[in-house]
């Protein structure tokens, strides 16, 4: 299970990724042009677009993995219902 974040800015980035562990990995979806590998990579961005979102794992043991993709185009709200086809 994990938990969607749709920051603004690379400072509220960082504020949603305070205690994931630096070397837990990162998945870019390829349409997004990120080069992070991990959330230490995350961690150093300046730029932050506002048509991204994160997906974070409860848990943020060191193996889970910290997804980075387009945010839904829904009514823009952080923690909506679920998509039916989640």
């Amino acid at each position: 299970m994990e938990v969607h974040h749709t920051p603004e800015t690379a400072a509220e980035l960082r504020k949603i990724l305070y205690g994931c562990p630096y070397l837990m990995k990162v998945q870019v979806k390829d349409d997004i042009p990120l080069n992070s590998k991990s959330v230490a990579d995350l961690r150093k961005l300046t730029d932050w677009s506002s048509e991204w979102s994160v997906a974070i794992p409860f848990g943020r043991d060191p193996w889970n993995i910290v997804r980075v993709e387009r945010r839904a185009a829904s009514s823009g709200k952080a923690g909506g219902k679920p998509s039916a086809h989640s």
